[in-house]
C-alpha cells in the first residue's frame, strides 16, 4: 500500500511574507501550517477524497474561527468572510510490493544488482510511480493562479498547435489552460503521439513514461508563457518565439 505524506500551505499577501519563517514558505508565497494542524486539515482531506467524508473542516487558526473548503481549496475566516488559497504537496514515501512470493518494497533494487528495465516488477513500479505523481500534481493548487494576465488573441493563434499539460501550470488549472488554448485554435491531445508538438508544464513532475515519449517523438516540453507569449505576439511561428524549454525533474 503507499504510503503518503502531505504539507499544507495557505497562500500569503506579497507585503507579509517576511513575517513567516522561510523554511515553512514557497515560492509564489505560501505559508506552510504548523504540523498539528496539517495533520488535522489532511486527516479530514482524506476522508473527504477517499471516504466521502465532509467536504469543509471548521477549526481555529491563530485564535480565528477558520472553515476549509477542500473542492474549492479554500480557507474563509467565519467572521470577515475572507479568502485565501490552499495549497496540498503530498508525496509518495513508499510502495510495499504484495505480488506474492518475492517480498520486499517495490522501491527497492532487485537482487543480483541494478533494476532491470522491463521487468514485471519493475512495470508494476513504474505503474504505481505514474500513478501518484499523476494524484499528487492534481491536488496542487497553480502557485500564481489569479496573479498573471492572460492575453487574448486572434482564433487561429495557436492553430499550428497539438497540446497535451503534465504535473502543474503555473497560474491555470489544467481546464482553465485548455479552455485557453482552444479558444484559440490549438487542438488539445489526451496521450503522447506523433501528432503531439508540445507537452506544457511548470511546477510538478512529468510522469516519466510521457517524458520518455516526448524525448523519443521529439515533443518539446515547455512552460504555460510559452503559449501566453504567442498569443501576446499575435500568433507568430513557434520559432520567433522567445521560451524556455523547461527541463523537469521525475522521482
Amino acid at each position: 500500500m503507499p504510503c503518503i505524506a502531505a504539507k499544507w500551505y495557505w497562500k500569503e499577501e506579497s507585503h507579509r511574507m517576511g513575517q513567516h519563517d522561510k523554511s515553512r514558505t514557497l515560492k509564489g508565497n505560501w505559508v506552510g501550517y504548523d504540523p498539528g494542524k496539517t495533520a488535522e486539515i489532511e486527516k479530514a482531506f482524506r476522508a473527504f477524497k477517499e471516504q466521502g467524508g465532509a467536504a469543509t473542516l471548521s477549526t481555529t487558526i491563530a485564535g480565528k474561527a477558520i472553515t476549509i473548503q477542500f473542492a474549492k481549496m479554500e480557507q474563509v475566516n467565519d467572521a470577515t468572510g475572507w479568502k485565501r488559497n490552499m495549497h496540498r504537496v503530498a508525496d509518495v514515501i513508499a510502495i510495499e510490493d504484495h505480488s506474492g512470493g518475492h517480498g520486499g518494497s517495490a522501491s527497492k533494487k532487485q537482487k543480483g544488482g541494478a533494476d532491470s528495465a522491463s521487468t514485471p516488477q519493475t512495470e508494476k513500479k513504474q505503474t504505481f510511480n505514474d500513478f501518484f505523481l499523476m494524484h499528487r500534481n492534481r491536488s496542487i493548487v497553480p502557485p500564481n493562479r489569479g496573479c498573471k494576465e492572460a492575453p487574448r488573441g486572434a482564433k487561429d493563434a495557436l492553430a499550428a498547435y497539438n497540446i497535451i499539460v503534465s504535473g502543474v501550470l503555473d497560474s491555470m488549472t489544467r481546464d482553465e489552460f485548455y479552455d485557453y488554448v482552444r479558444a484559440h485554435g490549438a487542438t488539445v491531445s489526451k496521450s503522447v503521439t506523433g501528432k503531439l508538438t508540445h507537452l506544457v508544464n511548470d511546477h510538478g513532475e512529468v510522469g516519466p513514461s510521457k517524458k520518455a515519449k516526448c524525448g523519443q517523438l521529439g515533443v518539446q516540453i515547455v512552460g504555460e508563457d510559452y503559449f501566453l507569449d504567442i498569443v501576446r505576439a499575435g500568433g507568430a511561428s513557434a520559432e520567433t518565439q522567445p521560451h524556455i524549454l523547461r527541463e523537469t525533474t521525475t522521482t
